[in-house]
């Protein structure tokens, strides 16, 4: 069936009804005169546009008080220019969702005198919302890593600047007046003081941020910062997470916000965050600094000199065999989801982590049962950790997507063996199984030439069989003393309340965080130290003079019985490995028992039996 085709107008007029004041208006007009008058319009629309894009700039200039002889094509060409340029960074990184009023370019480059007020009825705050940077599409890992390329690039700046505000040094702010190229202003924001218009003195050829903390305060972005905090309130949440590992960067914030009189939004938590990280770069930088002056910079320092009781050795001193008490046991409460966080790709540098690369050195050594739901849920799905008997961490290694592998251990005792030499004891749960793994491992003739000792925990070792207590409970082992090696245990009661803030945090800030928990936890049991000394001291005394009375008393009652404690349980030992297999003469005899009941069962079978003849079983 062919197809009916659509008649088409072939006039050139049109009749158009036009509502007017008088009411409808019919006219007709060709479609040149249409299409004509339609152009026209468009045009008298752009030029329109045009006059207010140059009269706005002029009025903006009037209120800010710089003369429109200046004027150029650009929007931007009103606003006063400093003589030196920053990289361009978009506050977008952070703080998408912030709603100032002031784009980067007046924030970093309006002079003091020619800030205007905050009118939003003024030319000038009309102008800043038509010139505002549009959304970033990049990417929000190249975002991430844009950023901290830009922060990296001036932290040497920044920590000179902070040393110098620290210890009162900077330029006064007379000397910084006189030699000012510009100020610009943003919104300083302290503990219980804010100001909306701070003016901060910029001198030439000098970063944003070192103005900001010539002042004492930190910007939120590298490069063109409107929100800037002080080093006060930074240092206070500093000091609140060290001892308070579950306060949030969120319940701070909202906390600034009610002491300040503003609600609450969502990226107050991205500025402040932000700010928080540079602000730690900067501690660790000036604290490398210090390491470095003091010949403290060998990445294992710290393991070899961590707890002054187990590695300071006086000329002199006599041998202790073992000569150091240590703990490792892992824990599943310091999980991080997978995927979480994966745009930022930094590393967190931290000198309590065993690398990945340690760990898989011995993967093939062993394998544990995994849990697969595990596996698919969790990034990190625990943490192996070792600490000295004084409670001082010393390693911690995190177990990826798997329980508790025996290659955390190895890689563990291997780090501790290259610290701390030979004659070391090591506690663990499992002790006397990982001693046959050990044994077995590419480190086996490594551990035996440095003496390590593995012991079972106290507490644990009493649920284990009595053979396994009288070769690895500390109670049957010399040298021990009142250690009982469950100093892990102590370390994640404490290291727990990170759990609900590294859940779904990025590996950067999952590190950051238990760093910051563990070295407020050793500057603790540093201080800690001497009582702790004393107390085990005082505790010897006391058990060493009540048992020795004891044992004289019981002497008295006995004079013709030895006490031996030592051989004795190497008699007990030694029995327990005899009879650990059944004697072969004792189990023939039950054997041979075993087979009379089996044939007394089946002769009373066949006499009960009436269909089986006796004669087909004469031999019975």
């Amino acid at each position: 069936m062919p197809q009916q085709t659509v008649p088409r107008s072939t006039s050139r007029q049109v009749k158009m009804t036009v509502m007017g004041l008088n009411g409808p208006r019919t006219t007709t007009a060709g479609l040149l005169r249409i299409r004509q008058d339609r152009l026209d319009a468009e045009r008298e629309l752009d030029m329109r546009a045009q006059e207010r894009a140059a009269i706005l700039p002029a009025e903006a200039a009037l209120e800010v008080g710089v003369g429109s002889t200046s004027h150029h094509d650009d929007d931007h060409s009103m606003l006063p220019h400093p003589d030196h340029s920053e990289p361009a960074h978009d506050d977008s990184e952070w703080s998408s969702e912030d709603d100032s009023s002031s784009s980067e370019e007046e924030a970093q480059a309006t002079p003091v005198s020619s800030r205007p007020s905050a009118n939003v009825y003024s030319a000038y705050s009309r102008l800043q919302q038509q010139t505002q940077a549009r959304g970033d599409r990049r990417r929000r890992d190249i975002r991430y890593a844009s950023m901290h390329s830009a922060w990296d690039a001036q932290l040497p700046s920044l920590v000179d600047a902070f040393l110098l505000w620290k210890h009162q040094l900077a330029t006064a702010p007379e000397e910084s007046r006189e030699q000012a190229q510009h100020v610009f202003h943003v919104t300083h924001v302290g503990v219980f003081d804010s100001d909306p218009m701070f003016a901060v003195i910029q001198q030439g050829n000098e970063l944003a941020n070192v103005s900001l903390i010539r002042n004492g305060l930190l910007g939120c972005t590298p490069t063109s910062p409107e929100l800037a905090m002080t080093f006060q309130c930074l240092e206070l949440y500093h000091q609140l997470r060290r001892r308070q590992s579950s306060f949030g960067i969120q319940a701070y914030t909202k906390v600034l916000c009610v002491l300040h009189g503003v609600t609450y939004r969502p990226h107050f938590r991205n500025q402040f965050s932000m700010a928080f990280d540079v602000y730690l770069a900067i501690l660790r930088a000036v604290q490398s600094r210090v390491n470095g002056a003091l010949c403290r910079d060998n990445p294992s320092w710290r393991l070899q000199h961590y707890c002054p009781a187990c590695t300071f050795k006086q000329p002199g001193e006599p041998v202790l065999v073992p000569s150091s008490l240590k703990a490792m046991d892992g824990n599943n409460s310091a999980k991080r989801m997978d995927n979480a966080g994966h745009a930022d790709r930094c590393i967190f540098p931290s000198t309590y982590m065993i690398s990945r690369t340690e760990v898989d050195m011995f993967k093939d050594n062993a394998a544990t049962a995994v849990d697969e739901d595990t596996v698919k849920v969790f990034e990190q799905t625990s943490i192996f950790l070792s600490a000295c008997r004084h409670g001082i961490i010393l390693t911690c290694a995190e177990m990826l997507r798997s329980g508790e592998l025996a290659k955390y251990p190895l890689a563990t005792i291997n780090k501790l063996i290259g610290a701390h030499g030979n004659d070391q004891a090591i506690g663990s749960d499992i002790g006397c199984s990982l001693s046959a793994t050990l044994a077995a491992s590419s480190i086996a003739q490594t551990a035996r030439a440095a003496n390590v000792q593995l012991v079972v925990n106290a507490f644990h070792g009493h649920a284990h069989n009595r053979m396994c207590q009288l070769q690895y409970h500390p109670l049957y082992l010399p040298g021990t003393g009142l250690e009982d090696f469950e100093t892990c245990e102590h370390v994640f009661s404490s290291s727990n309340t990170t759990a609900g803030l590294i859940q779904h945090a990025s590996h950067f800030h999952y590190v950051q965080s238990l760093k910051l928990h563990f070295s407020q936890w050793d500057a603790d049991k540093y201080a800690e130290l001497s009582h702790f000394l004393l107390n085990n001291y005082k505790q010897a005394l006391q058990i060493i003079s009540t048992n020795t009375a004891e044992l004289d008393a019981y002497r008295a009652l006995h004079p013709n019985e030895t006490l031996d404690f030592g051989s004795w349980a190497a008699e007990e030992l030694a029995y327990l490995k005899a009879v650990e297999s059944e004697p072969k003469q004792d189990a023939l005899r039950v054997t041979y028992v075993e087979e009379l009941e089996k044939l007394t069962k089946l002769k009373y079978d066949i006499t009960c039996s009436p269909i089986v003849s006796r004669r087909q079983f004469s031999f019975l």
